[in-house]
C-alpha cells in the first residue's frame, strides 16, 4: 500500500507540481503542507505560489529531487 508521501512523490515525478485542491480531490491528504515538509526533509526542493481567483490554493512545484 502506498503512503501519502509515495503518492505525492509519484505525482511530483509525473506532473512536476501538486496543489491543495488536487491532494484533497484525490483523497491523498488534507495536510499537504505537512507532507511537503516531510519531503523537504528527504531532500526535495520546492517553489510555492498561490493559484486561483481567490488565491487560496497553494501550488507546490518541485524544483529539485533528492539525490540517491
Amino acid at each position: 500500500m502506498q503512503t501519502q508521501l509515495d503518492k505525492i512523490a509519484a505525482i511530483l515525478r509525473d506532473k512536476g507540481k501538486i496543489d491543495n485542491f488536487q491532494a484533497t480531490q484525490r483523497r491523498i491528504t488534507y495536510r499537504l503542507a505537512a507532507r511537503i515538509w516531510d519531503l523537504k526533509q528527504e531532500g526535495w526542493k520546492f517553489k510555492k505560489y498561490y493559484s486561483g481567483a481567490n488565491k487560496k490554493n497553494y501550488v507546490y512545484e518541485a524544483i529539485g529531487r533528492p539525490k540517491k
